[in-house]
């Protein structure tokens, strides 16, 4: 599964990491100012996705929910919107760390949807909700 880096540079990957360079509220931050893009969902393989500390925006794209072999995913202190976890994160069937707070989510936690996480290790939504 290959990962396009921009003018045509290309790798292949099973772990996406951007850790932050800049200090905010205490958390390292990076300049990534975006939203997430709903082709994330097309990297099928993916065991790792950590945009956390960055300055993400707008709401969690539901196709992330299709990355059914994603172990960790850390979304944590960015500007995230709309709800948090849908019933779909129950197809992150093989997760096991989930990290969301700092973000400024709205709207319920679907339980149906956490309750088929069987792997779940570590779910943390501190200063998730407005």
């Amino acid at each position: 599964h290959t990962l396009v880096l921009g003018r045509g540079q290309t790798a292949r990957t099973h772990e996406i990491v951007v850790e932050g360079d800049a200090e905010r509220d205490g958390y390292v931050r990076n300049k990534l100012v975006s939203s997430i893009p709903k082709s994330i969902g097309n990297l099928q393989q993916l065991r790792v996705l950590d945009l956390s500390g960055n300055m993400l925006s707008h709401s969690v794209p539901l196709s992330i929910f299709n990355l059914t072999q994603l172990e960790r995913l850390e979304l944590s202190f960015n500007d995230l919107t709309g709800v948090a976890i849908p019933e779909q994160v129950g197809n992150l069937r093989n997760i096991r760390f989930l990290y969301l707070g700092g973000n400024h989510f709205s709207g319920s936690i679907h339980g149906k949807g956490l309750s088929t996480l069987t792997s779940l290790e570590m779910l943390l939504l501190d200063s998730t909700f407005e």
